[in-house]
């Protein structure tokens, strides 16, 4: 019986995490479009070259490549951990970009002092860092950086000793921040146990500090239901997986040049309570601004009074201490936090605008759509027409 080739997908461990998926997601989506006559197999190691018509995977080894080329099976390469691989098609995050849309966000919430936590030795990183820092030089602002050793012996590897790891190198600096910092971690390996010791060692200051990941890692060894729910860019990996598979087949198939670099800009940013709301210097602040920021999300009743006197404040001080520390009244905030929350729905394009209106919290698609306006200066429709050229 004859044999059909086949495509190797390469992932690099057992499980295959948010970024596998994403990556194979548009690896089999290309393979459906463009009707693919090879089986595509997903596997762990690349040992049996036999019937091998080409390998695409995370290749963080170089060697791989080397391997491959000595059975002359063609190889794409979609890690940037050491930047494009000679000899092979490489289809690779522009973390430049992931960069600059990190720095739009935390700037975009008021913040105004900032720290870049990067992986000694990665591409990736250095390129994100780079990306963020000139976007920040580009708007008047500069950007303290430092990169962490993240590597542990595996034969004693644990959660627990990776996050002190972590914190004992990041610690100093951290405790070193204005109290208002936004903090930029290039990887959510990192910004995982960062943020997880900030609310153990130092919890005050983790009301106050923006973190905002990359990656949006849901799984694995950390559980985002033990901390504050990270805020994290998601890179644009199934666009890297669409990418990859089209050059390798257009290189088998129709022997086009397979040795070039291509790059696919990050997907989203995706937000959630570490990068909620304004920035604010006041601990307290800050924790009722993250828990109007969940409520809205939650279709919650928000309730100024209620939550002032939750904290120990009359609803007059409340007011006060809002205008004096964030210069607008505190229904005013809430209002924005309501048409921000509905920019991201109409954005994504899943529910109808009449149904935006309720998830934000208004009674009816007329009071809506005159709060909108009154901010934006545009209806919503006319915002989500816009939002999409």
């Amino acid at each position: 019986m004859k044999m059909e080739p086949y495509f190797i997908l390469l992932n690099s461990s057992n499980v295959l995490d948010m970024v596998g998926r994403s990556m194979a997601e548009g690896v089999f989506e290309t393979a459906e479009r463009k009707n693919c006559p090879y089986m595509i197999e997903i596997r762990h190691e690349f040992i049996d070259h036999n019937l091998c018509a080409g390998l695409i995977g995370m290749l963080w080894k170089p060697e791989l490549v080397h391997n491959a080329k000595k059975y002359h099976i063609p190889v794409v390469n979609l890690s940037n951990t050491h930047g494009p691989l000679p000899g092979a098609g490489n289809v690779l995050s522009d973390d430049d970009k992931v960069g600059h849309l990190a720095a739009r966000h935390l700037l975009s919430r008021g913040y105004r002092h900032f720290l870049g936590l990067g992986v000694k030795n990665a591409q990736y990183s250095r390129e994100r860092l780079t990306g963020f820092r000139d976007s920040l030089k580009e708007n008047g602002f500069e950007c303290q950086t430092l990169d962490l050793e993240t590597m542990l012996d595996t034969a004693s590897w644990s959660p627990q000793r990776y996050q002190e790891h972590i914190w004992e190198q990041a610690k100093s600096v951290i405790f070193d921040l204005p109290l208002d910092t936004g903090l930029f971690v290039v990887s959510d390996w990192l910004a995982w146990p960062v943020l997880r010791s900030v609310e153990k060692h130092t919890p005050q200051r983790l009301q106050t500090l923006g973190i905002l990941g990359v990656d949006n890692l849901h799984g694995g060894r950390f559980d985002p239901r033990k901390a504050i729910h990270l805020s994290s860019i998601q890179p644009g990996f199934k666009e890297s997986g669409r990418l990859a598979l089209a050059l390798m087949m257009d290189h088998v198939f129709d022997g086009k040049e397979l040795e070039i670099v291509l790059r696919s800009p990050p997907e989203t940013l995706i937000e959630r309570a570490s990068t909620a709301g304004p920035a604010c210097a006041d601990p307290i602040l800050a924790k009722i601004l993250r828990a109007i920021w969940v409520g809205i999300r939650q279709q919650e009743a928000v309730t100024l009074g209620d939550l002032a006197r939750s904290h120990g404040m009359s609803s007059s001080t409340f007011e006060k201490k809002f205008r004096a520390t964030l210069g607008k009244p505190a229904r005013d905030m809430v209002t924005e936090m309501r048409i921000d929350y509905a920019k991201e729905l109409l954005r994504l394009k899943q529910h109808p605008i009449g149904e935006i209106c309720y998830l934000c919290g208004y009674a009816n698609p007329a009071s809506f759509s005159n709060a909108f306006k009154a901010v934006t200066g545009l209806s919503p429709r006319d915002w989500q027409r816009r939002s999409s050229q």
